[in-house]
């Protein structure tokens, strides 16, 4: 697939990670603002919607899955080796999301195909092995953790994405996997005491760049993820998404000590940003 630009978006945004539970009991004035963080890459029109990866590398463009591609056989559980990403086709205005695998089912949510950040609609397939019938099976980026449901596959279209993220809360381990090899190992700071880092299979759905780089609590690059505070319903006015990003405490990595958001040194951070596509999915133990 032909390299497709990315490009900041210049415009000041409320975003999703400005209210969610990322930031630290030892950071009440790091919090975030509107505009204060912008998403890498945003789309214009269908045709640079299936792109692989937040910022533009050669290496990172994904190729389309094929449509005999399936998952292991259990509940939301993702390939340790390759996994299916869709995007939704910007030639509509929004995607509804069904209980079963027809139209006649019950609607679990209606999601717009461009994010309130301007970014493309991304899902993480669960089970692609109804393809042949025309719907997919994905994780949703909603409240109770671990949402799935069904959606049409004539609008989307399905990328094959080699990453995978581990992350084992109690060894403050995140491991980035390609292929089903770990090719990174980090130390990372997850959430402390009632405000722990939610346990679960999620997926990367935005990423999005801080202008105060290092400086800023949220590092220079944060990755907002489709999972959920356990225990926040709400957070400074936001719903409790958690996120792996920097930090401008590096003291702080290793330990537990966030809302429930996974912090990474921020040269780890930025490297991955660099590297790691939409969609990819994370599994925390």
């Amino acid at each position: 697939m032909k390299n497709i630009r990315t490009y900041l978006l210049t415009a000041a945004l409320v975003i999703t990670l400005a209210a969610s539970a990322c930031s630290s009991q030892k950071e009440s004035s790091g919090e975030l603002t509107e505009g204060s963080l912008t998403p890498v890459s945003t789309i214009e029109t269908e045709e640079q919607a299936p792109q692989s990866a937040p910022l533009e590398t050669e290496a990172n463009q994904q190729t389309p899955a094929s449509t005999d591609a399936t998952t292991k056989e259990a509940a939301f559980t993702v390939d340790d080796k390759r996994n299916a990403v869709v995007y939704v086709k910007q030639t509509i205005e929004e995607i509804t999301v069904y209980s079963e695998p027809s139209t006649d089912s019950s609607v679990v949510t209606t999601l717009t195909s461009i994010t309130e950040n301007e970014g493309p609609r991304v899902f993480l397939a669960t089970d692609v092995a109804a393809l042949n019938s025309g719907w997919i099976k994905v994780a949703l980026p909603i409240r109770p953790n671990g949402s799935q449901g069904w959606i049409q596959q004539e609008d989307v279209q399905i990328f094959d994405n080699e990453y995978r993220i581990e992350i084992n809360r109690a060894n403050h381990q995140l491991k980035l996997l390609k292929n089903g090899e770990v090719e990174q190992t980090h130390t990372v700071a997850i959430g402390v005491g009632d405000t722990p880092t939610p346990v679960g299979t999620f997926y990367t759905i935005e990423l999005l760049q801080d202008p105060e780089g290092a400086t800023s609590a949220y590092g220079p690059f944060a990755f907002g993820l489709s999972g959920f505070s356990e225990t926040l319903q709400n957070f400074n006015g936001g719903n409790g998404v958690i996120g792996i990003h920097g930090t401008n405490d590096p003291s702080s990595i290793g330990k537990n000590v966030s809302h429930g958001c996974v912090r990474l040194p921020n040269d780890v951070i930025t490297a991955m940003a660099d590297e790691v596509p939409l969609g990819t999915p994370v599994v925390i133990t």
